[in-house]
This record gives structure tokens, C-alpha cells and sequence, in this order.
């Protein structure tokens, strides 16, 4: 019997979208039917969800592309199996649950704070230093993240923040200035990495114009990725680690990761190995 699946994205019709496009693609290749849900075209009723006026049916998978609501955590009912499952994805998009949970012998955590954009900068500055780094705690592809210098600049912030929100201040690792490595990590496993490096950005996110370099895989890498999976139970994230000048720190996991960077860089199908992943875990049951 052929597996069907449902892609949950933000929109059912996202236009070019390189990493959901990939993997509709690799399913087809696969014999797998993979059908692009979204979220903002969804409507939850007492009888559950609806997708452009009809009811959605179950499904052998959901593969998580979505972040936000409870939309989403409806459509992964709909699902026999779900990639990544929603305890861990809801768990760990918390940029502050993952500095609280996440540890390996072979990264550092920078020094960090939670506050809101109401906080004291002469309190945060007396706790990781004149310059740090502020974060929205469900932030992607760099948005939400500011370098701040000064007073003047942390109250600008609140420009952009409502004044109760939440947020992760940390320590700025400055010999990481605009660049990263990303690992690609499918169940505890370090399939490719990559450095990011930005044209003049503190920040190095390939969505922000960041070149890409693939590096090899290492023993330490291979370690950071099996810790974290027994750490998340993700079958599928990225992992973000900065350069600090006494090793590598974290910076953050992704659990939407995008693929065009990774497999532009390394040559790897990545999009194929998520595919391969459910199909096989579907064909063992």
C-alpha cells in the first residue's frame, strides 16, 4: 500500500520554498504521497480540521515544517507517526529550554539570562558584559536576535517587542563574529556541516545571505549530535555551534531546519535521508 503523508507548512501554496519543495519532491521519488498542508489555510472544528472546505483524513506521518499553534498540534493527530514528534518539537523551539536542557562534553553554553525588554541593561551588562546578544526565545532564520552596545540601543528594542514579552539576553562570543558551523543531524547521527560565514553580520544564517562552506564531519561532531538526540529525542534538527576561543559553544538547534544551504554546500541529499527515514521507520512497524 502506498504511504501517504501530510507536509505541514505555514501556507498551503508557499511559492518557492527550496526545503518543503525538496522533500515533496524526494517522497514522489519514493512512492510516497506527500501532500503540503497549511496551517493558515486550515480551519479546526468540533469535528477536527479542515483543508479548503473538506475534512482531513489520517495519514501514516506528519512531517513537522510549522512552528506555532494549535493548528498544528491538531494536524499531527492526524498522523500515525510524526517527524519530529510534538512533544520534543513544542519543546525545544524555546530557545531558553534548550540552554536549560541541552549539555555535551564536547560544546560550552555562553552566559545567559531570561528577562523581558523592560530589564535593566546596566543589571544584564553587570552580568555578561557591555555587549550581548538579545533573542526572542521562538526566533528563526535571524530575525529576532540583536547585538546591543549600549543603553540607547537595548531601548530602541522596544521598538520591536512588546514591552512583557520575554527574552534570552547571552553572552557574545566575539571570535564567532558572523560565522558558524551547522551540523545536519538525523537521529543522533551528524550526516553534514557546514561554516556560515556573513558579509558583515554578527549573525551568519544562510537565510540572511551567508556564504556556505562544507567541512568534515568530526569525531567531536558525531559525539555533540548522538548527546543531543538522547538529550531531545529529535529525529531531525540542526545544530548550531559557535566558535569560541577555547571550543565550540551552542548557539541554538533548529527544529525546522532548512536544507538548501546544507545540501548546496556539502552535495549531500538530505531531503532523500529524511524521506529514507520515515519510510523505512513506516515499513518496520
Amino acid at each position: 500500500m502506498m504511504m501517504k503523508g501530510y507536509l505541514i507548512e505555514k501556507y498551503s501554496d508557499m511559492g518557492v520554498a527550496y526545503t518543503s519543495d525538496r522533500l515533496i519532491q524526494e517522497a514522489a521519488k519514493a512512492g510516497v504521497v506527500l501532500d503540503r498542508i497549511g496551517v493558515h489555510d486550515v480551519l479546526l472544528t468540533g469535528d477536527g480540521p479542515f483543508h479548503k472546505g473538506q475534512a482531513l483524513k489520517r495519514r501514516d506521518f506528519v512531517l513537522n515544517r510549522y512552528k506555532w499553534g494549535w493548528i498544528k498540534d491538531k494536524l499531527n493527530s492526524l498522523g500515525d507517526e510524526s517527524y519530529n514528534r510534538l512533544k520534543p518539537f513544542n519543546r525545544f523551539i524555546d530557545k531558553y529550554e534548550q540552554l536549560q536542557r541541552l549539555d555535551s562534553r564536547f560544546f560550552q553554553k555562553p552566559h545567559y539570562v531570561l528577562g523581558t525588554i523592560q530589564s535593566s541593561y546596566d543589571a544584564v551588562a553587570s552580568l555578561l558584559g557591555d555587549v550581548f546578544v538579545v533573542k526572542g526565545l521562538r526566533n528563526s532564520k535571524g530575525k529576532e536576535i540583536y547585538l546591543v552596545h549600549s543603553p540607547s540601543e537595548f531601548k530602541r528594542l522596544q521598538d520591536f517587542f512588546p514591552l512583557e514579552t520575554e527574552l534570552l539576553f547571552e553572552e557574545f562570543i566575539a571570535s564567532s563574529f558572523g560565522r558558524d558551523l551547522r551540523l545536519f543531524c538525523i537521529r543522533g547521527e551528524a550526516i553534514a556541516a557546514m561554516i556560515r560565514k556573513s558579509n558583515g553580520d554578527f549573525r551568519s544564517n544562510f537565510a540572511l545571505g551567508a556564504s556556505v562552506q562544507a567541512v568534515p564531519v568530526t569525531g567531536e561532531m558525531r559525539t555533540i549530535a548522538e548527546d543531543l538526540f538522547v538529550e531531545t529525542g529529535l529525529d531531525v534538527m540542526g545544530v548550531d555551534l559557535l566558535f569560541g576561543q577555547d571550543g565550540y559553544y551552542l548557539c541554538e538547534i533548529n527544529v525546522t531546519p532548512g536544507i538548501e544551504g546544507i545540501e548546496a554546500a556539502t552535495g549531500s541529499n538530505i531531503a532523500s535521508l529524511i524521506i529514507s527515514l520515515i519510510v523505512n521507520d513506516l515499513k518496520s512497524k
